[in-house]
């Protein structure tokens, strides 16, 4: 409550991944800026990483006003390779299923793609349990959700987006959800707006969790 900063809200309207992202600190940064411009990334991109935030709780000064840094990384996270804002919450929250259809989002790890023959497929099916060996480079299952099935052929997956909306409708199936990890973003936003002027910040790019 005591940040005061505002978020750049472009969902779907405006391509905004992390080279776009990048581009802005590049292009911002050339110019005068009254307010600080701070672009939030991801930790799942290792040029991206080196190139806007440098260790796990740093940030970087383009100049300008204009500030960057990659998502820190959660204690329960530490072994994780590809981290995105979504793994910020516990599994068990992640797996929390929709009450009206029994949907939930799946990790990749989870997942089986099955090809039934020549030219048909592929099929994505729920494995019975996790694949251990990709645990720590594991990411939500999200680009085909929809085809998602369970073993006797029922759609059972929601996308990163659906999860989200279901949460904004229905506040009580997020209210037990572990949020302690969110605290070390805003550890980083305060070192930041400490620098001077309040903050305009554009959150992390369009495939996460950021709502």
């Amino acid at each position: 409550e005591r940040l005061d900063f505002s978020f750049l809200e472009y969902f779907d309207e405006i391509e905004m991944g992390d080279d776009s992202l990048k581009q802005i600190c590049e292009v911002k940064a050339k110019m005068k800026n009254e307010n600080m411009i701070i672009c939030v990334f991801d930790r799942d991109n290792p040029t991206i990483i080196k190139a806007t935030s440098g260790d796990s709780h740093g940030f970087k000064s383009w100049g300008n006003n204009v500030f960057s840094f990659c998502i820190p990384v959660p204690p329960h996270r530490k072994d994780y390779q590809f981290l995105s804002i979504e793994l910020y919450y516990l599994d068990a929250d992640l797996r929390t299923p929709d009450p009206e259809s029994g949907k939930r989002l799946w990790f990749s790890n989870e997942i089986m793609e099955v090809k039934d023959a020549i030219g048909v497929g592929p099929r994505f099916v729920v494995r019975d349990t996790p694949w251990p060996a990709t645990e720590f480079s594991k990411k939500i299952y999200d680009k085909e959700a929809a085809k998602i099935l369970s073993n006797d052929g029922r759609p059972v997956a929601l996308s990163k987006t659906a999860f989200v909306e279901r949460i904004v409708a229905n506040h009580a199936l997020a209210s037990g959800f572990d949020f302690t990890s969110f605290k070390l973003i805003f550890d980083v936003l305060s070192e930041i707006l400490k620098q001077g002027r309040p903050i305009v910040s554009t959150a992390p790019d369009q495939s996460t969790l950021n709502e």
